[in-house]
């Protein structure tokens, strides 16, 4: 019991300092993109935040939560945005894909299941 009380001081300020990677990663322009173990450091807050945010239904947990998710969408369109412009390049010049998109894809989908679980349980809360 004494984590939970503990998760009320220490929540709001994990929400904010989410809320301002978000912002950063939403930002970030798309030339250069990140170095590999820079994603990778990334991708491993972005897995830690995932694992200390509570499941819950109450604003808190959720605002969190949603901070979690345009922190991860704001990597994986930096870290995709080289292959959107390779188009017109020829196949000799084609664009690799970044070596953590793909690990950034399994993590955007699996915070997309939070979020739909998240969604659900909104719903069914009474009130």
């Amino acid at each position: 019991a004494g984590n939970l009380e503990q998760g009320s001081v220490w929540l709001p300020r994990l929400a904010g300092l989410l809320e301002g990677l978000a912002l950063l990663a939403q930002r970030l322009p798309q030339r250069p993109t990140l170095p590999a173990q820079v994603a990778a450091s990334v991708l491993a807050a972005i897995r830690a935040a995932l694992a200390v945010v509570p499941d819950a239904a109450d604003s808190l947990s959720v605002a969190a939560s949603l901070h979690v998710a345009r922190l991860t969408l704001g990597i994986y369109l930096h870290l995709a945005a080289p292959l959107q412009h390779a188009g017109g390049s020829s196949r000799s010049q084609a664009k690799r894909p970044h070596a953590s998109l793909a690990e950034v894809e399994d993590v955007l989908l699996h915070v997309a299941g939070l979020q739909a679980r998240c969604a659900l349980c909104l719903l069914r809360a009474p009130g």
